[in-house]
């Protein structure tokens, strides 16, 4: 009976090892995964300033404001988006174009 506690016993932290490496595994992905996000929040933020600072009417402090109509994300996906780098890179170029079916 002591024998058969034993081996449950390694069994069980057998398996409780390889829950925790799995978690470990998840942690760095989670990680990961935030550190994607942070990047593609900043990279959006950065997008939407220079559309405004580009296209928006000037205010008094140096700022700019661009009204955009409400996004309806749904409605948008029969457009796909291209882009590319101005000649001699200063800029980037984007073209928006309806969807072949």
């Amino acid at each position: 009976m002591k024998r058969k506690a034993q081996e449950e016993l390694e069994q069980a932290r057998h398996e409780l090892g390889r829950w925790q490496k799995k978690a470990a595994e998840q942690q760095r992905e989670l990680k990961e995964l935030r550190a994607g996000f942070r990047e593609l929040e900043e990279l959006t933020r950065a997008v939407l300033v220079q559309a405004a600072l580009s296209c928006g009417e000037r205010t008094e402090n140096g700022g700019a404001v661009l009204t955009l109509p409400r996004v309806a994300v749904g409605s948008l996906r029969r457009y796909e988006l291209r882009t590319r780098r101005e000649q001699g890179g200063y800029g980037y170029v984007l073209e928006v174009r309806k969807r072949e079916k």
